[in-house]
């Protein structure tokens, strides 16, 4: 498992954590889409995409990013184009009490099984800039500075 140098991140940013997961074929492996350095975040979305011939999507659960006294709204769609599998994820706080949250926190946990080989390296990418995006509460756009992509490393 490897770690990312918060440091070097341009904030607010969205991250694949562990940004190097090692896995074997056949095992599950779940990695986080965190948030960075967020201020008044009320939601988020992003486009997440990996090749589905070296592995496949099994569980997507919310984080805690934005719990309070009511669980996130979690809403995601996957889709595939030959071998390149998207997620479209969206998240949402439905706390009255929590209505947005601010600094580091996990929006969702993504889990997949891994179907590649020994020695093959499988990225998970962010999608384009346009792809991603954080609102406050009042439906106002909060700029991303980075994303951070994620490899899954086979062993």
């Amino acid at each position: 498992t490897g770690y990312i140098n918060v440091s070097d991140i341009q904030t607010p940013a969205f991250i694949i954590d562990s940004k190097y997961t090692s896995a074997t074929s056949g095992s599950t492996v779940s990695v986080d889409w965190n948030i960075v350095g967020a201020t008044n975040v009320a939601a988020a979305q992003a486009i997440i995409s990996w090749d589905n011939t070296k592995i496949t999507l099994s569980l997507t659960e919310s984080g805690d990013f934005l719990e309070g006294n009511t669980p996130p709204l979690l809403v995601t769609e996957e889709s595939d184009n030959g071998n390149i599998s998207t997620l479209s994820v969206y998240t949402s706080s439905l706390s009255s009490d929590k209505p947005s949250a601010s600094g580091d926190g996990t929006l969702a946990t993504i889990e997949f099984t891994v179907n590649a080989n020994a020695g093959d390296i499988v990225t998970i990418d962010f999608g384009s800039e346009t792809d991603e995006q954080t609102l406050d509460v009042d439906g106002n756009n909060i700029a991303l500075s980075q994303t951070v992509n994620g490899y899954i490393i086979v062993e």
